[in-house]
């Protein structure tokens, strides 16, 4: 969602709706004198980390729709979130991992949605989608690149989620605090109210954020998993995996220190390896 706060008038009396981001990166002359303001006394636009907050919010405390969604997703059930022709074992353990997101949805504790505020920007990030793709071998040579199917969406329990998102940062833009700032809303515009229209929005312009996990999980082999608790691939002497598509679920945070802490451990494991090896 694109906010913009009228927070300067021309010569004309229009509003100034530049958005300062782009203004740094396209006005030189600004840029320069941002950057002198920032290295003389380390103030300015440069000291924003761009993400001016970030929130990690449980459904409780973003929405009143808690039970509404809840029934929506045990009525559709777990297929509702994976692909045709899923593997039987995949399914399987995806089931665990419904009933686990359930838990999550109806939790106080658990957070399902993050918002990130910068520049006039209200970012909604889906912290633990029910929705679920695939990665495929397109065929038996290793030079041939994977089919890829994100499956954005594909449950329409995300969908609610992020519309109840929508909601909220409407609400968040109408604090006194903010309100003050005489923000108005380009997209997807204040005159898109009803819930259908929402999620036309939602549907034609959600993305990624770039924190891809889970095609090669950490789990039984009979229930989807890839690797086992060691990190080493089923069926395949000698190869460990060890990045983000070991996680069985995203976690609701920002992934690099995940990855990181997956790293240290998988460091650890190889190193006690190669100590029992020695042994023997």
């Amino acid at each position: 969602m694109l906010y913009v706060p009228a927070e300067e008038t021309t010569d004309s009396g229009t509003v100034n709706t530049t958005i300062l981001t782009n203004t740094l990166t396209t006005n030189t002359t600004f840029a320069a004198q941002a950057r002198e303001q920032y290295d003389n006394d380390r103030s300015g636009p440069l000291t924003s980390p761009t993400g001016d907050f970030l929130l990690f919010l449980p459904v409780q405390t973003y929405s009143n729709a808690t039970r509404s969604i809840l029934s929506q997703a045990i009525a559709g059930g777990s297929s509702a979130s994976l692909p045709p022709n899923t593997p039987a074992e995949v399914a399987r353990g995806y089931g665990a991992q419904f009933d686990s997101l359930n838990k999550k949805l109806q939790a106080n504790d658990s957070a399902m949605m993050e918002v990130i505020w910068a520049d006039g920007v209200m970012v909604l990030g889906l912290q633990h989608p029910y929705s679920r793709g695939s990665v495929k071998a397109s065929s038996s040579s290793m030079f041939d690149a994977p089919v890829a199917d994100v499956g954005f969406l594909r449950n329409e329990v995300d969908t609610a989620l992020l519309r109840e998102g929508v909601h909220f940062a409407r609400r968040l833009a109408a604090a006194p605090s903010i309100l003050s700032l005489n923000p108005f809303e380009v997209s997807p515009g204040g005159n898109v109210t009803a819930d259908a229209d929402i999620d036309a929005f939602i549907r034609s312009t959600a993305s990624t954020l770039y924190h891809p996990a889970g095609s090669c999980k950490m789990g039984s082999r009979e229930d989807g998993g890839v690797v086992d608790q060691n990190l080493k691939v089923y069926g395949v002497e000698g190869l460990r995996i060890v990045d983000a598509s070991v996680m069985p679920i995203l976690p609701a945070s920002h992934i690099m220190t995940t990855v990181y802490a997956t790293a240290e451990k998988a460091a650890d494991i190889i190193k006690e390896a190669a100590k029992e090896k020695r042994k023997v």
